[in-house]
């Protein structure tokens, strides 16, 4: 039993590592609509394509949701987004 020890331990770890990985990747997809549903929102705002913005992550909220700052050339937006992916609000700050 005590030769098995090492491997259990090993193996759990191993086990842990994946579940990790696994939620890294579903908060990497859930970055990337939400970055991508803003990018959307300020394009339709702006009346241009969302080719013509460019989005930087801000942060998460305690909700889940994020905070995402879009720029249109040198105008700054901030896009507050659901755990969704739905925009809640977008704001000029500074205006």
């Amino acid at each position: 039993m005590l030769r098995l020890l090492p491997v259990l331990l090993v193996a759990g770890l191993a086990g842990c590592a994946a579940r990790t990985g696994s939620e890294s990747q579903e908060d990497a997809d859930l970055r990337t609509r939400q970055e991508r549903a803003c990018a959307e929102a300020t394009a339709a705002h702006i009346g241009r394509g969302t080719e013509a913005v460019t989005t930087t992550w801000r942060g998460s909220t305690e909700e889940g949701g994020a905070m995402v700052d879009v720029r249109d050339g040198n105008r700054l937006h901030v896009c507050e987004i659901d755990a969704s992916a739905r925009s809640l609000s977008l704001i000029h700050p500074g205006a």
